[in-house]
């Protein structure tokens, strides 16, 4: 597994430590600097058992990372201390935080640990966990939830305010101890459970008033000729799925089939297929590596015009297509690299996962036009690639392709109808964006981070933007949405803080949960004729709006939804206005 600072699922990532010399009493404190360069203050739980914690808020006051961490990776063992615990509020109030990774040697995670992290939308559990104390990821933004066979209690309000959770799993036969308040506001959540279990959830406490609750089945698979087949066996099936390893509901990567799903052996699918109203519902992990193994592409190497040494892998014997290989260069490579278009013989039609990941050095890559697909996490983490193109026969720019690279510009052909989660994320030296005019879709976080971007005109026919989409682009100064667009979803452009105004377009109904949060430059904003819903947060510490005027037809302005709008001197509420959530206007004039 590469090394790259999304994935929730990587645990075993190794940590730099910076040794703060010998400590030797219970509660002492320590820290180490992540992977990501983020400094994690940890205190000693036992030095007899040489076992530690992340810090309580308690010692200093503050949180055991920096606020402004986007994400982080804690560590298993830190300074020959083994992590078991995620201390009393160790990531409280962590506004910027998106993503977090716990190690398999956490047992418990403390009363109100997470809470408050409001742009959280996705962590694991490992198999190591045994408690969930109280408050722990209360009011975050949590998508979905896999609770391993280890747990065995979830404290009260838990997941309280978590209102963007929709999906929850529970892998163990040992029903889990939850109070009665653990999903407070979560309750909407789809629940699936092992198959016999679902009457057993039903009547416990913490769990009975959940009103979608569905047993897991299994799917059924066959392998043929490099092919794996996943089928639902009913009618009407859905199956939701990824290719990146990731979980399936998690956020903007999932893809959707109907009962059936065809899949190239190579490809690290996660899938599960759904009929509520039939009861049924099937999980798919991860294809097992009793199949994988059958699958066997071969490999070769080849040197590019440069001299660089570069991994191939072979697709199809019969057409003589080839792909460039995950990790097909020594991470160490610096300069300019270009992928021959066709070697030894075969033509060069793809550049698979994590091909270049990490290579930190490289500065310049030229793709031939060959090239038809590009794999997620391709690039991720090139902090030193200035540029590259982008092939005209390139359909989607996958997930977190481009994540984490030193890309200033970026000129998309006019084939490209989808960018997916990530792709451009935490591009920090980006200004220049011109998208494809065919372009459909803009996936989870796939611009997030961008602090460069102060211009970005979205083309009329795209129909969906993810979630965290423009998050934390601080220079963003003007955007222009499209008439097809329906939502805004969660955080879309929150921390925008130049973003001075905004037209929704007509279609749009609902604007999400902190959707425009902290855009403190937003002075006007024109709704959609259409809007019917403003949800949790969506315009809080918008401190410079001044006024604005909701819909006839509009219904609903959630909690928190313009707090600390401090300069919000008037609103036009409609005859048609059927809710107010607690503390909607707090703080404003």
């Amino acid at each position: 597994m590469k090394n790259n600072i999304i994935k929730y699922i990587f645990v075993n990532i190794l940590l730099l430590s910076i040794p703060q010399g010998l400590w030797s009493a219970d509660g002492d404190e320590f820290s180490i600097v992540s992977e990501e360069g983020i400094e994690i203050h940890f205190q000693v739980i036992s030095e007899e058992n040489k076992t530690c914690k992340t810090r309580d808020f308690s010692v200093n006051n503050e949180p055991c990372v920096s606020k402004d961490a986007w994400g982080i990776t804690i560590p298993a063992f830190a300074n020959g201390y083994k992590v078991i615990g995620i201390g009393t509020k160790s990531f409280y109030q962590c506004y910027n935080m998106y993503w977090a990774v716990i190690p398999n040697t956490v047992e418990n995670i403390e009363f109100a640990a997470f809470e408050w992290c409001r742009y959280l939308y996705r962590i694991n559990l490992p198999s190591s966990i045994e408690n969930i104390g109280n408050s722990a990821f209360e009011f975050t933004g949590l998508f979905c939830v896999t609770f391993p066979e280890s747990i065995k209690s979830i404290g009260e309000d838990a997941f309280r305010g978590c209102s963007n959770l929709t999906f929850i799993r529970v892998k163990g036969k040992e029903k889990i101890s939850a109070a009665q308040s653990s999903f407070n506001s979560s309750n909407n959540a789809l629940l699936v459970v092992p198959s016999g279990m679902k009457s057993t959830y039903a009547s416990a406490p913490g769990w009975q008033n959940f009103s979608h609750i569905t047993e897991e089945k299994q799917l059924s698979w066959n392998y043929n000729e490099d092919y794996i087949t996943l089928k639902a066996d009913y009618d009407d099936a859905r199956i939701v799925y990824t290719e990146n390893g990731s979980d399936p509901y998690t956020t903007g990567s999932n893809k959707y089939a109907g009962n059936e799903l065809k899949f190239h052996a190579s490809n690290n699918v996660k899938a599960i297929s759904y009929l509520i109203d039939k009861e049924y519902f099937a999980v798919f992990d991860s294809v097992p590596e009793s199949i994988r193994s059958l699958y066997n592409g071969s490999k070769f190497v080849s040197n590019t015009k440069e001299g660089v040494s570069m991994t191939f892998q072979i697709i199809n014997e019969n057409d003589k297509t080839c792909r460039v290989y995950e990790n097909c260069i020594d991470t160490t490579t610096q300069g300019a690299i270009t992928i021959p278009s066709r070697v030894n013989g075969y033509e060069v039609i793809s550049i698979y996962k994590e091909a270049f990941s990490s290579c930190k050095k490289i500065t310049t890559v030229s793709i031939p036009e060959t090239v038809r697909s590009i794999g997620e996490y391709a690039f991720e983490g090139c902090e030193s690639l200035k540029s590259t193109n982008i092939p005209n026969q390139v359909k989607v720019i996958n997930e977190a392709s481009f994540w984490g690279t030193g890309l200033e510009s970026v000129v998309m052909p006019n084939s490209i109808v989808s960018i997916e989660g990530y792709a451009f994320g935490h591009c920090t030296k980006l200004s220049v964006v011109n998208l494809s005019s065919a372009l459909e879709s803009i996936g989870y976080a796939a611009f997030s981070g961008c602090e460069r971007i102060s211009v970005i005109d979205i083309p009329n026919q795209v129909n969906y933007i993810g979630n965290c989409a423009f998050l934390g682009c601080s220079q963003l100064e003007s955007v222009i949405l499209p008439e097809a667009l329906e939502n805004i979803g969660y955080a879309t452009f929150a921390n925008c803080q130049k973003l001075h105004y905004l037209n929704v377009p007509d279609r749009v109904k609902s604007i999400g949960s902190m959707a425009f949060n902290g855009c403190e430059g937003l002075q006007s904003i024109t709704l959609s004729k259409s809007l019917i819903s403003i949800e949790y947060g969506a315009f809080a510490y918008c401190s410079n709006l001044s006024s604005i005027a909701l819909p006839n037809g509009f219904e609903n302005i959630g909690m928190f939804s313009f707090y600390g709008c401090a300069k919000l001197k008037s609103i036009d509420f409609p005859q048609t206005l059927e809710t107010i959530g607690s503390s909607a206007f707090y703080d404003c004039i």
